[in-house]
């Protein structure tokens, strides 16, 4: 089985137009591509469940290099399906126009059972089937807070909003929970477009910039780091 894995390390776009861009009507959005029915995870390790999905830890090996990588899955429940339907979508819009540094990398998603994912059960269930993306594992990501922020993290957390309203999404859901900080970088990355959307006004995208540029958070950080 073979597999690609590519590692974020530094701002892959910061070299890139901070600028709202129309979004061509007639573009093509690729979906998401589909794992390969032979991926076989190991040490699958449970770590949170939201409202619309659990996420697990696990390590996938890869034959022909014999290393292993460690990445996220995220298993939506049976009655989610919108959540999971938006959360594709909006990555393949994000994945088309190549914003990458301020999200996960997402490499694909399936359908499965539980025992196919790794796991004896997903909510109680041994029998179902299940959607799945698999994505980047965050190394060290923390959920925003007042103690792991610095203005480069600011910063970025504006920046990725901007391109991600450029890729033609609406995050919809700019709470802590869902921005996270990676200390000892800049790295600030948008998580769970659950409740994205990619049919947005341009009233919408404006109000959440002002929301995500002036989340209380980071309005505070900034007055800490400025002494006010």
């Amino acid at each position: 089985m073979s597999f690609t894995y590519t590692k974020i390390e530094q701002e892959e776009e910061a070299s890139t137009p901070v600028l709202s861009l129309p979004i061509p009507p007639q573009q093509i959005i690729e979906p998401l591509p589909r794992l390969d029915e032979s991926m076989q995870f190991q040490n699958v390790q449970y770590i949170t469940s939201g409202t619309h999905a659990n996420i697990y830890k696990v390590e996938l090996p890869n034959e022909e290099t014999g290393e292993t990588v460690v990445l996220c899955l995220k298993i939506f429940k049976r009655n989610a399906m919108l959540p999971y339907e938006l959360e594709t979508e909006a990555y393949e819009y994000l994945a088309h126009h190549g914003v990458y540094y301020w999200i996960p990398r997402v490499y694909g998603t399936a359908v499965r059972t539980p025992a196919q994912w790794g796991l004896d059960k997903v909510d109680g269930d041994e029998e179902g089937e299940y959607h799945g993306i698999l994505m980047e594992w965050i190394e060290g990501g923390e959920w925003l807070s007042q103690d792991n922020l610095s203005a480069d993290h600011v910063v970025s957390f504006v920046r990725g909003l901007v391109r991600i309203h450029d890729a033609g999404v609406f995050h919809n859901d700019s709470e802590n929970q869902n921005m996270l900080v990676v200390p000892g970088s800049d790295r600030a990355v948008w998580i769970d477009f659950s409740c994205a959307r990619v049919d947005a006004t341009d009233e919408d995208k404006d109000h959440e910039m002002e929301y995500g540029a002036t989340h209380p958070v980071l309005m505070v950080r900034l007055l800490e780091l400025s002494g006010a």
